[in-house]
């Protein structure tokens, strides 16, 4: 690893990781708007592939710039996809169908009380416009979301990072600064 990726490239990565769960449980849990999850992962890839060249304390070769960048942003895109996906299938499937005034709803844990939580709060009409008319088209559209939903995350984080690199790579500093194979 060393060869192609800085030991301060792969710091920075850990601290990615603890950047994803701080989003998701910042935004998505706590503020409970998933929709910032998202708008998160390009900042976060872009503050994660730059620390990573910092933390490595590497201006050239030029391609390990990128690399580390690329590392750092990997990494955390990857555990924000992880971590978000995770914690909304926990409430897709862990979903009892308790109802805040103490009452329950008639259907099986997971996806089934998912979908007659929505349809008693008049949704139904809507979701059966997507053709979601039950609790295994809603897990179907869900899981779809999902995996839709942590490809961006993904993307969106190493898009950042890949900008941070670029920046690096053509600001003054990294264009004049002395040439050093290894990190000091």
């Amino acid at each position: 690893m060393s060869r192609l990726i800085d030991r301060g490239a792969v710091i920075a990565g850990w601290v990615g990781i603890g950047v994803a769960v701080v989003l998701v449980v910042g935004l998505g849990l706590v503020l409970a708007i998933p929709a910032l999850v998202s708008l998160s992962a390009l900042p976060a890839g872009i503050a994660v592939g730059a620390y990573a060249n910092v933390r490595a304390r590497r201006i050239r070769p030029r391609w390990r710039l990128v690399a580390n960048a690329l590392w750092a942003g990997a990494v955390t895109g990857l555990a924000l996809a992880v971590f978000y996906v995770g914690v909304r299938l926990v409430f897709l499937y862990a979903d009892t169908g308790r109802l805040p005034d103490d009452t329950q709803l008639n259907c099986r844990t997971g996806p089934d009380c998912v979908y007659a939580r929505y349809a008693a709060q008049g949704f139904g009409a809507r979701l059966a416009e997507d053709g979601i008319v039950d609790g295994a088209t809603y897990e179907a559209a869900a899981l779809n979301e999902l995996i839709t939903t942590g490809a961006v995350l993904v993307g969106l984080t190493l898009a950042g990072a890949a900008a941070a690199s670029a920046f690096q790579l053509v600001s003054r500093r990294s264009a004049t600064a002395p040439i050093s194979e290894e990190p000091g």
